[in-house]
């Protein structure tokens, strides 16, 4: 490396309003049965977790710089209904719920003027 090279970590909470949406209809063979009721949940909620990554910054000459990041970000995990029940038997049974894991990877190339040195 020389002194045009910037090697960095990055780390640190991350919260992000997640949001959970469905919606179905059940088609019956024709005749037989009626069509099932239309279903549909949804959920938001502020989760809260972490964020990691690293990156790099090039200094390509006096005025210009290239740089890349790669970042993970880990919101964990929660229980949410899916809206999802079998018609014939929700009288008896709760909808199904499913556990929902919230992450993301992203990676950013960018490059930046810098002319007023």
């Amino acid at each position: 490396m020389n002194e045009r090279t910037l090697i960095y970590a990055t780390g640190g909470v991350a919260v992000a309003d997640v949001r959970f949406n469905t919606a179905y209809s059940t088609v019956l063979a024709a005749g037989v049965f009626p069509q099932g009721t239309p279903l549909s949940a949804s959920d938001s909620k502020v989760q809260v977790g972490w964020t990691a990554g690293i990156g790099g910054e090039w200094a390509m000459d006096r005025d210009w710089t290239f740089g890349a990041e790669y970042r993970h970000v880990d919101l964990g995990s929660r229980t949410v209904n899916t809206g999802f029940v079998d018609t014939f038997t929700a009288a008896f049974f709760a909808p199904n719920v499913a556990s929902v894991r919230y992450t993301v990877d992203q990676v950013t190339v960018r490059a930046s003027w810098h002319p007023w040195h």
